[in-house]
């Protein structure tokens, strides 16, 4: 950890040589697994990184890594050390994206890259290097309707469908972002509160798995019947206190599912990680342990 440009870690990913990469607020880094190698961006070099608040690291099928920041897209071109910088010109299309932060980069299964950002959905074509805006939210008349996409937002099922969760509602093409449609039982009511902000989504099992920022439940919607099940991470101990927020899922191994989960500042340890099974039922929870050097650490 100390040889981390910052403590505060926003994503990890491995790549297809199995590196690992962190991003943080203060710059990347790529652990060897002997040495940690850090990226930082110089205002006064066009090949090093645009900004060094790290949001999102993805791969395309060339072995260039994708790094989204708090201002445009970055690519480690493989083989040179040296970044590519797509910029956030507005209100520019095509070549430059049109927003800044890039929160979230997934790569289609036909190679293609998906671009999550603060002004909607891009999709990026090698053959042609252009972004295509296909899916942008617009202010209603009533509500703030923001365009934002989030962390961990863009998803593929088995049969290769998209799925992007963006402002209240779950989207889904089947036909690689040429049209979109949203299903029922992805659209839960937004609280009298006002507007709900996604905090994740991601797919396992053909089953969309996402919740909502400041809500500690998780939704588990079965895609082939469009059947929805709450989760309420913290009924499995009466005496527990709700964690704040749900911030992402994973299955581990074949019989369990993680889903990590946040506390507030009075109550940290009720958050930590939720071990589930396959049916989504709550099996234990794992805490940090202030005493313990060992134990999982929280922020």
């Amino acid at each position: 950890v100390n040889d981390l440009p910052d403590i505060y870690v926003t994503c990890i990913f491995q790549d297809s040589r199995g590196f690992l990469w962190f991003g943080t607020r203060e710059g990347l880094a790529r652990f060897d697994g002997v040495q940690m190698i850090k990226y930082y961006h110089a205002a006064s070099d066009s090949a090093t990184l645009s900004n060094n608040t790290i949001l999102s690291i993805e791969e395309d099928d060339s072995g260039n890594i994708w790094i989204g920041t708090q201002k445009g897209i970055n690519i480690l071109q493989k083989g040179t050390g040296t970044f590519k910088r797509f910029a956030t010109e507005l209100p520019a299309i095509g070549k430059h994206l049109s927003c800044n932060a890039v929160e979230d980069i997934a790569r289609d299964p036909d190679g293609s890259m998906w671009i999550g950002t603060s002004g909607g959905l891009f999709h990026y074509e090698k053959e042609t290097g252009v972004f295509k805006l296909v899916l942008q939210r617009h202010s209603g008349n009533n509500m703030k309707d923001p365009a934002n996409i989030y962390k961990h937002c863009i998803a593929f099922d088995s049969k290769n469908n998209l799925f992007v969760f963006m402002g209240n509602a779950i989207y889904r093409s089947v036909n690689k972002g040429q049209s979109f449609d949203t299903l029922p039982g992805f659209r839960p009511a937004i609280p009298p509160a006002g507007h709900l902000d996604p905090s994740f989504m991601t797919i396992i099992d053909d089953k969309l798995c996402y919740a909502y920022q400041q809500i500690p439940e998780l939704i588990v919607t079965d895609i082939s019947s469009n059947q929805s099940r709450k989760i309420k991470l913290y009924q499995f101990d009466p005496k527990s206190i709700p964690p704040v927020q749900v911030w992402h899922a994973a299955r581990v191994n074949e019989k369990e599912i993680w889903v990590a989960a946040l506390g507030d500042d009075n109550n940290r340890d009720f958050g930590g990680v939720f071990v589930l099974d396959n049916d989504f039922n709550v099996k234990y929870q794992i805490l940090s342990d202030r005493n313990d050097p060992n134990s999982i650490t929280m922020p």
